[in-house]
């Protein structure tokens, strides 16, 4: 595939800054703890916030296509141990939210075994570039889910919550933009179509983030790769 991606995508098409929603552009948040603190912070918005956060191992589910979708695991440092998945999808797939419950559901039982599962909560942090439901609502982008009893409606567990960004489904502008979550999600979404940063989401993090995304600074390795990224997406989407 790199011999092809070479030949169909061509450095004019690149822009200046790296698709976020691909394995090498989010690599680029997650190169950066500052950058990535201000993300996790702002969409978990958790009492303490966190501080710090090892890597745990990547999965990648073997039916996955290659450069098009990225799961990270975080073990969060903060004084109470939290679990942090992390993943980017652009493949639309039916039964999505059921494969994300299941699969934190798994990594949940793991945390029952050692006996963590009362201590240590998990959360599943989702970005989509689908739409996995079926609010046309404007700003109902970001959705927040928990296993609850269906007849009193009661949490069933509460230590285990799943979120959901839709990127089609935020359709704010820049000049729209109210708080650092809209300009989180705004960035994700728009980051690999801007020139520079606009002085609307100025701030030492975005600047750090702009800077580390920029195409010129991959390397040739990286830089096949985001093409194969690119490439990939261009076959799913076709």
């Amino acid at each position: 595939m790199a011999k092809k991606a070479e030949e169909k995508i061509k450095p004019e098409d690149l822009g200046v800054h790296v698709n976020l929603m691909t394995d090498i552009g989010f690599n680029k948040i997650f190169d950066n703890k500052e950058v990535m603190f201000s993300f996790l912070n702002k969409i978990l918005e958790k009492e303490g916030g966190v501080t710090d956060f090892q890597y745990g191992n990547p999965e990648r589910p073997k039916y996955m296509i290659e450069g098009v979708v990225g799961i990270y695991e975080l073990f969060c440092i903060n004084g109470k141990g939290e679990r942090i998945i992390v993943e980017i999808q652009v493949i639309p797939q039916v039964y999505f939210r059921n494969r994300i419950t299941l699969y934190t559901k798994e990594l949940f039982q793991e945390r029952i075994i050692m006996g963590k599962y009362r201590k240590y909560p998990l959360y599943s942090i989702n970005i989509l570039d689908f739409c996995i439901s079926e609010n046309k609502e404007k700003q109902k982008y970001i959705s927040h889910s928990q296993l609850v009893d269906s007849a009193n409606k009661n949490k069933a567990c509460g230590n285990m919550l799943l979120i959901y960004i839709e990127l089609p489904h935020f359709q704010k502008e820049l000049h729209e933009l109210n708080d650092l979550l809209e300009q989180w999600i705004f960035v994700f979404k728009n980051l690999h179509k801007l020139d520079s940063l606009p002085e609307e989401l100025r701030n030492e993090v975005f600047e750090a983030l702009f800077e580390d995304a920029k195409i010129e600074k991959l390397s040739s390795d990286e830089l096949t790769k985001y093409k194969n990224n690119l490439l990939a997406i261009e076959v799913v989407d076709n």
